[in-house]
């Protein structure tokens, strides 16, 4: 029996929970180096607010050698799901209360992250609650993975949890068939020395996003963003989305802008996307405002 796809997913009705002891049961029946279902293609998990992170303590059992799409999502309980669970029923988790079991959580990720690093094409991932270990986890292991189309990592979160590093983001700069990227940044001291990370970490010479398409990005302010642009290499990028949760000062606008106008994708863009939480602020100075013909 070939399965190619495992979806996880709570639907309308009644919503059974698996016992994490379901998949520690499976492990050690495979001995634990053999893998369910050698020939899955797409894993697509959705958690429920009543399921425990100890759940993913055997879930490298799913890591098969083809794993090519890997989905795992939290979705609120919807009116009218009545749990069915093999155990007494929890409790939902706090979004603000501690993680238990987070280790086995970040382990899993790191079984992932050895296990698909060359097959894995679509990482996709927006779990609640979270925890900055779970978050560093996570970013640390997707430089493992050589051959992604498609990285989305909860851009639009609250909290700053997926933050993405100088090594994240120079690595995603390098793979050669990148699409889609959705991520989070966080405000830094120098957006100057970061930049100056990133650089050191990309070949001279190098063509960075050669593919990508689609750029998603929650930022403090717009100078960190400002300073990405020249990164951004692909002559096919169409849509341009930026989400700044804070004020901007104003002088970070004419800097952003002549940015954006010298893109090899300037003419090709179709979607241009920023929004902010805040406003703009400060005086315009000479240099920095914005001048009409």
């Amino acid at each position: 029996m070939r399965v190619h796809r495992y979806f996880c997913t709570p639907g309308p009705g009644t919503l059974f929970v698996a016992a994490p002891s379901a998949y520690v049961t499976l492990a050690k029946v495979l001995l634990g180096s053999r893998i369910l279902c050698p020939s899955l293609e797409v894993l697509d998990y959705s958690r429920s607010e009543f399921t425990q992170f100890d759940i993913f303590r055997a879930f490298h059992v799913l890591f098969g050698p083809n794993l090519k799409h890997f989905n795992l999502e939290s979705v609120e309980k919807q009116p009218g799901f009545d749990q069915i669970s093999p155990s007494p029923s929890p409790s939902p988790l706090d979004p603000e209360s501690g993680i238990d079991d987070e280790g086995d959580f970040c382990a899993m990720l790191h079984n992932l992250g050895e296990r698909a690093k060359h097959s894995l094409e679509t990482f996709r991932m927006n779990i609640r609650p979270s925890s900055a270990l779970i978050g560093s986890t996570t970013v640390d292991v997707l430089c493992h993975f050589s051959n992604l189309v498609s990285l989305k990592v909860a851009p639009w979160s609250s909290k700053r949890i997926y933050v993405a590093t100088p090594t994240l983001f120079a690595h995603c700069a390098q793979l050669p068939f990148l699409a889609e990227l959705h991520l989070q940044f966080e405000d830094v001291p120098s957006s100057h020395d970061w930049r100056l990370q990133v650089s050191s970490q990309i070949p001279p010479g190098t063509t960075g996003f050669p593919r990508l398409v689609e750029f998603t990005a929650a930022v403090g302010t717009l100078a960190l963003f400002t300073q990405l642009f020249s990164f951004i290499g692909s002559p096919a990028l169409e849509i341009l989305s930026i989400r700044s949760d804070g004020n901007i000062p104003r002088d970070e606008l004419h800097p952003f802008f002549a940015a954006l106008a010298i893109l090899p994708a300037q003419e090709r863009l179709r979607t241009f996307d920023l929004r902010a939480s805040g406003d703009v602020v400060g005086t315009p100075s000479s240099s920095s405002c914005l001048k009409h013909p």
